[in-house]
């Protein structure tokens, strides 16, 4: 519980809003940060992308971003972990428990047909999975 309090507190800094343009805001630092924290306290996550053959256009779109990958990514671990502390089970550790929650929380970006939209969707699941706004990988 100790490591996912300190990712959510890392990820929870201050409130910030979304720019228009969201990628161009992207602290791409913070973000690879961010991430590398999150793998190495809760470890890798299976993969919900199979970035070979992409099943939807949205997914072609976020395969084919880093960016957005990373922001995929990352918004999965803040999902897993507000999932935990809402339902107080563990999650992480178990990968078929883990492919379940993920499926039922869904992807944010899953409707998106552009780069900003998908963007701007991980920023929004990141605030609702921390229950609050937050500085959101974003330079100020």
């Amino acid at each position: 519980m100790f490591k996912f309090s300190v990712l959510l507190l890392g990820l929870c800094v201050a409130s910030a809003p979304v720019w228009a343009d969201c990628l161009a805001q992207l602290d791409r630092q913070t973000l690879a940060e961010q991430l590398s924290r999150s793998t190495e306290y809760l470890g890798p996550l299976p993969s919900d992308l199979n970035c070979v053959k992409p099943a939807t256009p949205s997914m072609q779109l976020v395969c084919g971003n880093a960016d957005l990958l990373a922001l995929h990514h990352l918004n999965r671990y803040a999902q897993l972990v507000a999932y935990e502390s809402a339902t107080k089970q563990q999650v992480i550790g178990n990968d078929a428990f883990v492919a379940q929650v993920l499926q039922q929380v869904g992807n944010p970006a899953q409707a998106c047909t552009t780069v900003e939209c998908a963007c701007k969707r991980y920023v929004q699941s990141f605030q609702d999975a921390a229950g609050y706004d937050f500085k959101l990988l974003h330079a100020l």
